[in-house]
């Protein structure tokens, strides 16, 4: 089976887990105006901008009865075009991070803030979110098979590959299926987001007395509403609440992309270039890895002109530090040699 063909068969199997919930569940995009900390304004520009989601806030009503009984679990799917190809984003957050992470409280238990996707430059063509919350029979069985997806979850790395990707992303995905069994889930929610997307937090609500969407704030990280002219946190349903945001170039992390070990090996070649051959070869492994940067699907335009003007000012410093080392005089002593290199280093 081709790539495009296991793309196409993974997003019918993720849109078969998006099946209705047994109650429709409240949704509502939270106006920025009553969130205390809001995205930075202004739509997601392609060339430019990163993009990431976030679970900002699981609240379990009650979260002793649901891990008796029941196991959660929260699946994330983000489909997108990467490289030239739809691709499709997993993500779980199951009992084994909600027991790590999670903080259980009086009102129920809650997870904040754990990402389940990005930071990815912002496609050109929008992008469509899944977030499904279900409840599986509590069974010592299902439990190591479910670390394992979450572990499989978070090996997943685009850049990579697609076909790499893509085929450990089908294990994780038919993982979920399988676990489910056809089971309703609790919550559910699938939305496909236009050019232009602008940051936000959405809310997916199990329905409840007293629940406005349209007077829902977000606070602290978490869903409150106004009781008695007073915001007080949202406590007696099961929520989730999610996000799409803006990330800055300076807070992705290059080092796992490929191109990365390319740079490594310009940095260790300027530090030896003393002869114009071996600047010569430099100079070489550095327009090759220009053209990494600017064809990476993992780089925006912006960040990737940033990289290159900021990686050829170091290596022409380590060239100028390799020249000047050079210069010095073997026929010194030992102990000369070494104080005139301590101070060629307070001269850099």
């Amino acid at each position: 089976m081709s790539v495009a063909d296991s793309l196409g068969a993974l997003r019918v199997a993720v849109r078969d887990l998006v099946r209705a919930p047994a109650r429709p569940p409240l949704w509502t995009r939270i106006d920025p105006a009553r969130v205390d900390r809001p995205h930075e304004p202004g739509p997601l520009d392609p060339g430019r901008d990163y993009f990431e989601v976030r679970i900002n806030h699981l609240h379990l009503a009650h979260g002793r009865k649901w891990f008796s009984q029941f196991t959660p679990v929260v699946f994330v799917a983000v489909e997108f075009v990467h490289d030239g190809a739809q691709a499709v984003v997993p993500a779980m957050v199951g009992p084994g991070l909600i027991q790590r992470h999670g903080v259980e409280t009086p009102q129920g238990l809650v997870v904040a803030n754990t990402r389940v996707a990005g930071p990815q430059p912002t496609p050109p063509g929008g992008l469509a979110l899944s977030v499904v919350l279900y409840r599986l029979q509590t069974g010592d069985t299902a439990q190591p098979f479910l670390d394992v997806l979450q572990g499989a979850a978070g090996s997943l790395d685009l850049a990579a590959g697609l076909a790499p990707y893509t085929a450990l992303a089908k294990v994780v995905v038919g993982g979920v299926n399988a676990l489910v069994g056809g089971d309703q889930p609790v919550l559910a929610r699938r939305d496909e987001f236009e050019p232009g997307l602008r940051p936000a937090h959405y809310a997916l609500i199990d329905p409840g007395d007293g629940v406005d969407p349209a007077g829902l704030h977000v606070k602290d990280g978490e869903l409150t509403q106004r009781v008695n002219g007073r915001l007080v946190p949202l406590r007696d349903v099961d929520y989730v609440l999610y996000s799409v945001a803006r990330v800055r170039p300076e807070d992705v992390d290059v080092t796992r992309l490929p191109l990365f070990r390319v740079w490594q090996d310009v940095v260790q070649q300027a530090t030896e270039a003393v002869t114009d051959e071996r600047w010569l070869g430099t100079k070489a492994a550095m327009a090759t890895l220009t053209g990494l940067l600017y064809s990476s699907p993992d780089l925006t335009w912006e960040h990737a002109e940033l990289l290159q003007e900021r990686w050829t000012g170091v290596m022409l410093d380590l060239r100028e530090q390799a020249l000047r080392l050079a210069t010095l005089s073997d026929s010194r002593t030992a102990p000369d040699r070494a104080r005139s290199r301590a101070l060629a280093v307070l001269d850099l």
